[in-house]
């Protein structure tokens, strides 16, 4: 391969590689909801607090109007998840 040829090959690699990474940021991982449910024992827990579910919110991204109702549905599928703390 060619010294051009291969310049040209990795500055187009670099390129798109920019652009899909781009797109999955902007578009895919801002609107990605996911429930995890994850058993953690704990030591020298209060006994009333034994058997209790803690939902963690993080990342929600908040940008402008337009994502509103997607929020709006995030929460309304939190709600439907049986939970005792936020």
């Amino acid at each position: 391969m060619k010294r051009r040829k291969f310049i040209k090959k990795s500055i187009l690699g670099i390129f798109g590689a920019g652009l899909i990474t781009g797109f999955y940021s902007w578009q895919i991982e801002p609107f990605w909801l996911e429930f995890v449910h994850i058993k953690m024992p704990i030591k020298n827990l209060p006994d009333s607090l034994q058997g209790k579910t803690l939902m963690q919110i993080s990342d929600m991204h908040v940008k402008d109007s337009s994502s509103c109702n997607y929020q709006v549905e995030s929460f309304k599928k939190m709600s439907v998840v049986f939970f005792n703390f936020i």
